[in-house]
């Protein structure tokens, strides 16, 4: 049986400096995904790098950004 593959699309609001956005691919039953930064507004335009999501919808959730510049 295949695991169920999920298109990831998620919005991080970085307060009033602006909102950076990210995608994926994540694999159902793991908890663990590593998603591109694809751009941002304001203090993140431009941006690129890598959000790293740990421990997927258990209360330990938990965000690790990793931007190239």
């Amino acid at each position: 049986m295949t695991p169920a593959r999920t298109n990831t699309d998620i919005v991080r609001t970085g307060g009033v400096h602006g909102q950076l956005t990210t995608q994926s691919l994540w694999i159902e039953g793991t908890d663990t995904v590593r998603m591109a930064i694809t751009g941002g507004s304001g203090a993140y335009r431009g941006a690129t790098g890598e959000l790293t999501c740990d421990d997927i919808q258990t209360s330990h959730e938990t965000y690790r950004v990793s931007p190239d510049r």
